[in-house]
């Protein structure tokens, strides 16, 4: 230890000086220096607590320890907030925001006290005995380096901060007693410690999978069960009611108030905002089971994988969650002092840290904004490096390199399995109904959905009316709809399903069009990239044309590919054929009907029969000419000219590869943009044979079929953006595939794998989220539920609102003028199209919102949801234009009536599901 701190031994001629160097190792051995820290984090919190006269409450007293530089405690704040001088008991008397051991050391504490000054000094000094116990247990693991925590600047300013030190020093002990393989216990004191704080759970997976690896099946199911055990019987007594036997919300307080904390002190705030949940959990998740895996992989390496894994899956807790408290650092220090950390790294962190304590809680903080541009500097280098030490842990101590070489070998003796491509395509198929079959009513309808429905209950003559008057697309996909939803009802499953259908059926459409041009690697990698597309699967399970579209053009280039390999006419008039119903389901299949026509043309030459195929694909576009120009005049398409060309065109990689409801936009744009440039860049430089030629006239089509509605926006008939191309993405990812599939090794099954389980991630981060974020009328209709008396529900936004809750709520649009007799009135606010959250100022102005004679019966307020329902003691005459004003320029009023039971009945019977 003396060498490890450069102290050598006193020689006088030859004789080693003892007296001086024992008073000196004795005042800095590592738990003497500890106490002193922490002694000093309980005194930089003394100028705030002595003296203190004024009232009992939290904000004056914040207002004074907030004052004094690092003098703030969540000690001391909780000690007003929750008046403790009264001994409360945590869960029963009041809520608390930390697990349940923690809230007895609060409760046990505030025995022991007169004032706040001498509550924070008891409270500090039994932490400071947890901290100068984990200094003690460090030092009992093999290669251990306790100096890195007992040194660490985090003790000086955080251990009499929050009440961390508890559960470190117990998951610190848990860790000791599963390293000398005494699980049971250290199944018990691991559950002690996350009854503590939450963060020591994440150590038992780990034990347990490397306890389940090496055939110890009894340990492993015993330490789970001491586990479980202690953790209820810790909880039980403070969740449970026994009184009414239900769980107490007191309990869950902990649960809900960490699942609905907005991002903190973590890049994910400024990155991703408030839509940090759907980035950061998965990656937290996902890395947390890489680390279990890399932990088994590398048990039989010397000293073990268990510790080096714990601290790599604890650090990844702190590098990926969405938010991140100061204080946490102890464990940071902790976990690298069990490791055995060099010394650098530890340094780095430690200047990080008086960083982030100086411009949080020290001089730089009063007087300023809470979150000063340093301070973002220093939370963003924080977590960098946290996540950078994980990274190097995996490398260094879990062997990822092997890790990732076995992981490879493993994927080419499966693929070696699958010698038969429709094995394969069999999968894929599957795979694509599985990802777009399961989830088709997890979300509502939207607007455009709902317009769907009201035209498929109409006769199919006035069917056809509707849409020439109100779509600005053909007809064709709503004739199948037609059809389909009499057999399969107008359900959010039933009227999906044809969608989903035929995105499913795209997959082998898609292998076989490349088969034609291309080797059989290139055609599995297109197929493959085909079912797991983001963008593809959102609009497969989409009440409108586009999965129809995509699989009849695709239809079209197989067709298309078939004519110029093998030269048989009838494959030109199945072309032609597939070409013209394409383009009876959506007008943007002539972009790639033009490029394939020119490119048969000069591989074939004008023959007879070739251009018959073509006359007969130009004469069926031509007859739906005179409908397109009558669905212009109405300008329902207008609105696509009113954003940035350059905009659309910009965004147009990121969604292609990975839709556009994955965040962020701009991180998952530049990585498309990376991938199809990749791809690209093989396909000139590298490919050869089949794939080169091949690859090159799906380069060609997919190009063209970008550029022309391009200069025809440029030319003023602006209808380009990403959804309306959606076809492009078939010939784009054929060509790309056709790239990729020359790049030999473990490089392409890197970058492929990794698009796909980018895209994979990108489906189940919004599998969940309503439409574009923030079209959940369903919810709203349902938060409504049914009222025994006329209402009148107004909407905001009104535009995107009116129809679905009109469709959900059984309901009709009043004329504005005139007026409606009603004892209800509701509000009902989304975000705009594209928003996750409401904004808090329009928020506050709508819940706040007064009508005479009505009062509030009740409020139901959620990230992206408003609901007020407002009620009269008496049917009250009110003028829909007015509420419109009332609640804003972008509101709309739609009137819903009581439902007798027979009329229930009669909405299940037309609506089945199927």
């Amino acid at each position: 230890m003396r060498e490890q701190l450069g102290i050598r031994p006193m020689v006088l001629q030859g004789r080693q000086i003892a007296p001086v160097v024992r008073p000196l190792r004795t005042l800095i051995r590592p738990s003497v220096v500890a106490i002193a820290l922490m002694l000093a984090s309980i005194a930089l919190r003394l100028p705030a607590v002595l003296g203190y006269h004024g009232p009992p409450e939290p904000h004056p007293f914040n207002v004074r320890e907030m004052g004094i530089p690092g003098a703030y405690s969540d000690i001391a704040h909780l000690y007003f907030r929750d008046q403790l001088w009264r001994h409360p008991l945590p869960y029963f008397d009041f809520r608390f925001e930390y697990p349940v051991l923690t809230g007895v050391f609060v409760w046990i504490a505030s025995f022991a006290h007169a004032s706040v000054a001498q509550y924070l000094v008891v409270s500090g000094l039994l932490l400071a005995v947890c901290g100068w116990l984990t200094v003690r247990l460090i030092a009992r693991f093999e290669g251990a380096n306790q100096w890195l925590f007992a040194t660490a600047p985090a003790l000086a300013f955080y251990s009499a901060l929050n009440w961390d030190l508890l559960g470190l020093c117990l998951l610190v002990g848990a860790l000791l007693l599963f390293e000398r393989r005494r699980d049971v216990a250290g199944g018990a004191v691991l559950a002690l410690g996350a009854s503590a704080k939450l963060f020591p759970i994440v150590v038992l997976p780990i034990v347990v999978a490397l306890r389940v690896a090496d055939r110890r099946w009894r340990s492993a199911v015993w330490t789970a069960a001491a586990f479980a055990a202690v953790t209820l019987a810790v909880n039980a007594p403070f969740a449970i009611d026994t009184a009414r036997w239900a769980v107490r919300s007191s309990w869950l307080y902990f649960f809900d108030l960490t699942n609905q904390r907005p991002p903190r002190a973590t890049i994910w705030k400024p990155l991703l905002g408030h839509g940090a949940d759907a980035v950061a959990t998965p990656v937290l998740l996902v890395g947390l089971a890489l680390i279990v895996a890399l932990a088994v992989h590398s048990r039989r390496r010397p000293g073990g994988s268990l510790l080096p894994a714990s601290a790599a899956a604890l650090l990844w807790v702190f590098a990926a969650a969405k938010v991140y408290s100061p204080q946490y650092s102890l464990w940071i220090f902790a976990l690298l002092a069990i490791d055995g950390a060099p010394v650098a790294w530890v340094i780095a962190l430690a200047g990080i840290d008086v960083l982030i304590f100086v411009t949080t809680f020290g001089p730089l903080y009063p007087g300023v904004q809470a979150f000063h541009p340093v301070q973002w500097v220093a939370y963003g280098l924080r977590q960098v490096l946290t996540g950078a030490l994980v990274v190097w842990i995996a490398h260094r101590r879990l062997d990822a390199a092997g890790f990732a070489r076995a992981v490879v070998e493993r994927v080419r003796a499966y693929m070696g399995l699958v010698r038969r491509p429709a094995a394969a395509i069999v999968g894929l198929t599957l795979l694509a109904a599985l990802l777009r079959f399961a989830t088709l009513a997890v979300k509502g309808f939207w607007g455009d959905e709902i317009s769907t429905v009201l035209l498929v209950h109409r006769p199919f003559d006035q069917m056809l009316v509707g849409v020439a008057r109100l779509e600005s697309t053909p007809p064709l996909y709503y004739a199948v709809a037609w059809l389909w939803t009499k057999v399969f009802g107008t359900s959010e499953a039933g009227l999906r399903s044809l969608s989903a259908l035929a995105g499913t059926a795209t997959v082998p459409i898609v292998y076989l069009a490349a088969r034609e041009l291309l080797t059989r690697r290139a055609a599995l990698i297109a197929a493959a990239l085909i079912a797991v597309n983001p963008l593809l699967i959102w609009y497969s399970q989409e009440g409108r044309a586009y999965a129809l579209l995509v699989l009849l053009t695709a239809a079209g280039l197989l067709w298309f590919a078939r004519a110029l390999r093998s030269g048989d006419d009838r494959a030109l008039a199945y072309w032609a054929v597939a070409s013209s119903l394409a383009f009876a389901t959506h007008y943007f299949a002539a972009f790639l009907i033009v490029p394939e026509a020119a490119i048969l043309l000069r591989a074939r030459g004008a023959r007879r029969r070739v251009v018959a195929a073509l006359a007969g694909a130009v004469a069926a576009g031509a007859a739906l000419l005179p409908l397109a120009v009558h669905q212009a005049s109405f300008g329902h398409a207008a609105w696509i000219g009113h954003s940035s060309l350059l905009g659309r065109i910009g965004e147009l990689p990121g969604q292609f590869a990975f839709g556009f409801e994955a965040q962020p936009p701009v991180l998952l744009g530049v990585a498309g943009a990376l991938f199809l440039t990749g791809g690209a860049w093989l396909l000139v430089r590298r490919a050869g044979g089949p794939d080169r030629r091949g690859g090159a006239r799906f380069a060609v089509v997919a190009l063209v079929a970008i550029g022309l509605p391009i200069a025809l926006s440029l030319a003023g008939f602006d209808y380009f953006n990403a959804r309306n191309s959606i076809a492009v993405v078939v010939p784009m990812t054929i060509a790309v595939a056709a790239g990729y599939a020359v790049w030999r090794g473990s490089s392409r099954a890197v970058a492929l794998g990794g698009v796909t389980a980018a895209s994979l991630l990108a489906v189940a981060l919004t599998v969940s989220q309503p439409k574009f974020h923030s079209e959940d009328w369903r919810d709203a209709a349902q938060d409504l539920g049914p009222t025994p008396w006329p209402r009148a529900v107004v909407t905001t936004p009104g535009q995107a609102g009116r129809k679905p809750l009109e469709y959900y709520l059984d309901a009709s649009l009043p004329p504005v003028r005139t007026s409606l007799r009603v004892r209800e009135v509701d509000l009902v606010a989304l975000p705009r199209q594209g928003h996750s959250r409401l904004g808090r100022p329009a928020l506050a102005r709508l819940l706040h919102l007064r009508l005479s004679e009505f009062r509030v019966l009740a409020r139901h307020v959620e990230h992206g949801l408003a609901v007020v329902r407002y009620v009269a003691s008496r049917v009250v005459d009110v003028y829909p234009a007015k509420l419109n004003l009332r609640v804003g320029r972008n509101a709309a009023t739609v009137v819903a009536w009581p439902r007798t039971a027979s009329e229930e009945r009669d909405d299940e019977a037309r609506n089945g599901a199927l």
